[in-house]
């Protein structure tokens, strides 16, 4: 979440927010320092009073709206702390030109936010996010962009101009217009006016395009390529590497042959480029090779948020997680975005009332498991956040004066999972069968295997210490590769004591 992460340039911090004094003007905005929260007030306009020292949360009845400065140059400048951390990949929420802290309302999908690299150049920003994304990829880090081709937002010069001419702009059947004049964004705020233009959820902020219309087709289309080969070269090297898509199955809904089309020509510009879909439930339908790639796993964070928190039994867990496994062709389930976070989730943390220990088994199985496992930023360092907008903190930075500290054995767990997971070809590749323990439920055990490489998880989901038999083929000795601690075992059998949630991952 870009505004939210770092900010590496104090010069193209943002002057207004979203929200609008009349039908033109929005309303002047402070920037908080970094390390400043937001709390509770009776209007969205933020001032100096609102804001608290040393805690970064952001309460909703005023929250919303503020921005913080996060940017571009500010993600650049911790590249050192991405690659340490371990990562290949940065999935960010929409960078294009927009009025609000989350960008889903762009202006325009051709223009860089400005607040994001340069103040009020908009040339100068699109050469920044050109050089950042080479910079990324010297950097061995991969880059994903949102790709929200719902809906634009209302400030769109499409949808301005149609504000402006009625039904003799050029862009009148751009969306879907059901009378003219347009009720302006100011009214609906102030005075509770329905939108007469379809819009995202009933919000005029976020009028839905026409994707049927041949050339919302091509403008979507122009603008993919603009990002995924920068200099229209024909290499797609200096590109952009995938984009995740914004409500997609509202854009199916109204063509349903409109992901197989832009399918085609993403992977006529990067045959290698990822495609993955916002769809929380099952996603099979968009997983059949001619759409997308992947989908974020929900299913996954749900199935592992109800175990943890005893709303699902282990043998139920076990049910899911291979109900997951039928659902989906190979390639797709070995493809899907395994999160236990996102920017639209309270954090994980927060869901499971703090407890680290427990968190901790949850980023166990997002890197045991086949699949993208993905972290949202400050997961690592245990960030909690409540429901939206309260889970878009800021990034606890060490060198800043927070109540709340960085939890760095966490981080350094994070760090150990990644290098195994890198390490072990098994974990990406092999096949796995999940189950649970014949001798105590209360154990789950996960078996990857690839040739001849095996690995096994085992995680103990008790709150007591459990005497744990595992038959092993040979005689030989073991290793668990989170602790590095050695096994020999006794005819052909593990035998360890397992502690309160204690993970074991024996190779």
């Amino acid at each position: 979440f870009p505004d939210r992460f770092y900010n590496g340039n104090k010069e193209n911090d943002p002057e207004y927010i979203e929200t609008y004094k009349n039908n033109k003007e929005r309303y002047q905005n402070i920037v908080p320092d970094w390390d400043q929260g937001i709390i509770s007030s009776d209007h969205h306009w933020i001032d100096k009073k609102d804001f608290t020292d040393n805690n970064n949360s952001i309460n909703p009845m005023s929250g919303w709206h503020i921005l913080y400065g996060g940017d571009l140059q500010g993600i650049e400048k911790k590249f050192g702390y991405l690659t340490d951390l371990g990562i290949n990949t940065i999935y960010l929420n929409p960078i294009f030109e927009a009025t609000s802290n989350h960008k889903y309302n762009s202006s325009g999908y051709e223009y860089i936010e400005d607040n994001f690299a340069f103040k009020a150049d908009t040339e100068r920003s699109n050469k920044y996010f050109e050089e950042f994304i080479k910079k990324a990829h010297k950097n061995g880090i991969r880059i994903v962009l949102d790709g929200v081709f719902n809906h634009t937002g209302y400030e769109h010069y499409a949808f301005q101009d149609v504000i402006e001419k009625g039904e003799n702009s050029k862009y009148w059947d751009w969306y879907y217009i059901k009378s003219y004049p347009i009720n302006t964004l100011y009214e609906q705020r102030t005075e509770g006016i329905a939108p007469n233009y379809e819009s995202w959820a009933g919000f005029g902020s976020l009028p839905k395009l026409n994707v049927n219309n041949q050339e919302v087709q091509n403008y979507i289309f122009e603008v993919t390529k603009r990002w995924m080969d920068p200099n229209k070269d024909g290499n797609y090297e200096d590109g952009i590497d995938g984009w995740r898509l914004d409500v997609p199955n509202e854009v199916k809904d109204r063509n349903l042959e409109f992901w197989v089309k832009w399918r085609s020509h993403v992977k006529s510009i990067n045959p290698e480029a990822y495609i993955v879909g916002e769809i929380w439930g099952d996603g099979s339908e968009y997983l059949k090779g001619d759409e997308f790639d992947a989908v974020m796993n929900y299913r996954f964070r749900d199935a592992v948020l109800n175990l943890l928190n005893d709303n699902l039994s282990k043998e139920k867990f076990v049910a899911e997680i291979n109900k997951i496994k039928a659902d989906y062709p190979k390639p797709a389930f070995y493809s899907l975005l395994n999160l236990i976070d996102s920017h639209d989730t309270e954090r994980f943390l927060n869901s499971l009332n703090g407890d680290v220990k427990k968190f901790k088994v949850a980023v166990f199985f997002q890197y045991i498991f086949p699949g993208t496992p993905v972290i949202y930023y400050g997961d690592e360092i245990g960030m909690e956040g409540d429901k939206d907008p309260d889970n878009r903190r800021t990034m606890i930075w060490e060198s800043r004066g927070y109540l709340d500290k960085p939890n760095i054995q966490l981080k350094n767990f994070y760090k150990k999972l990644i290098n195994i997971r890198k390490n072990n070809k098994v974990l990406t590749n092999g096949d796995i069968i999940v189950s649970t323990y014949q001798g105590n439920d209360d154990i789950v055990i996960i078996k990857r295997s690839y040739e001849q490489e095996k690995i096994v998880g085992i995680v103990n989901l008790s709150f007591k210490k459990i005497e744990f038999v595992y038959n092993i083929e040979d005689k030989m000795e073991v290793t668990d590769l989170i602790t590095g601690e050695k096994y020999s075992t006794k005819n052909n059998r593990l035998e360890v004591k397992l502690s309160e949630n204690q993970i074991m991952l024996i190779k």
